[in-house]
């Protein structure tokens, strides 16, 4: 089969019994992938991860979608898409939950590959919906097995719950990447009724990142929370044309440049020190990674 643009394919490494969880297929090694097509040889690559229900075509789609975005808005990097077994017959959601955590370990192995191949490597990671879990778990590993980081990570309509930001990822968040976008809207239909009915929670895509009232949680100063409610469905975030998604606010986010980790740590104290106060504080940015062209802005109405 020819692609259009390179594929990380790990089709067929996720077996789904009939009874019982999901498991890996004997035949792959945990953080065994297949490259499809020829991986740009530059400094530079954006990783696009499918979510839940998606079949070869639709990964290799939503790939190209957020390449033609990019490319539309001034940003011109490789892209790259990382496919998994996310659909199927058999494939409930709590299931594909499991296996989007199984298959973590193999976009963590690609992108420690890559990097480590490259004097100056610049990465992005941008997610849909279940793919936003496949990356979290991957940058957990990233940050408790490597000393990779990654540049960008973007989240589209995110269906991990709320809070975990906050919580569950806050430090390998603020370890392991330079700067994190989630880009959520209140009129995600699918996520307020499948996401709520299945998790008995709202998702980060619905409501945005939220901050439980417990000890120890807090939004990393490198995560920065966008409310687009302009993007009116959940298959719409990555729709290249500006008056319909929301890619322009991503380069534009980029081109704002990024939180560095040492910042972000010493921001993370200051801002625990601060806060009892009630005294926002300013954290510095970076220049950023990307080379950014010139941006087609659209006025979104919200």
């Amino acid at each position: 089969m020819e692609y259009s643009l390179p594929v990380i394919d790990t089709r067929g490494h996720i077996d789904y019994p009939l009874f019982g969880e999901p498991r890996l297929n004997d035949d792959f090694m945990a953080d065994e992938y297949e490259i499809e097509g020829v991986i740009p040889a530059g400094d530079s690559l954006v990783v696009t991860v499918h979510g839940y229900m998606q079949n070869p075509d639709r990964a290799i789609e939503f790939g190209e979608e957020v390449s033609a975005g990019l490319s539309r808005h001034g940003v011109q990097a490789p892209v790259t898409a990382f496919s998994w077994d996310s659909d199927g017959v058999d494939t409930a959601w709590p299931e594909a939950v499991l296996a989007a955590t199984k298959v973590a370990p193999k976009l963590a192995a690609f992108i420690e590959s890559w990097a480590s191949q490259r004097d100056d490597p610049t990465v992005a990671i941008v997610a849909h919906s279940l793919g936003a879990r496949v990356t979290l778990e991957a940058i957990r590993l990233l940050d408790d097995e490597t000393n990779i980081t990654v540049d960008n990570v973007v989240l589209f309509g995110a269906a991990v719950d709320a809070d975990e930001l906050a919580t569950a990822y806050r430090h390998p968040i603020r370890r392991t990447v330079d700067r994190f976008d989630n880009f959520w809207t209140p009129r995600d239909s699918v996520l307020r009724m499948a996401y709520g009915a299945a998790e008995s929670t709202e998702a980060l895509g619905l409501s945005g990142a939220m901050i439980p009232d417990e000890y120890d949680a807090r939004l990393p100063s490198n995560v920065f929370d966008h409310r687009v409610g302009y993007v009116s469905t959940h298959f719409d975030y990555y729709d290249p044309d500006p008056d319909a998604g929301c890619l322009d606010d991503v380069v534009r986010a980029w081109s704002e440049g990024y939180v560095s980790q040492s910042v972000s740590s010493f921001g993370t104290l200051i801002d625990v020190a601060l806060s009892p106060l009630n005294i926002p504080m300013q954290i510095p940015v970076l220049p950023s990674m990307w080379d950014v062209g010139d941006l087609e802005t659209s006025d979104h109405p919200d």
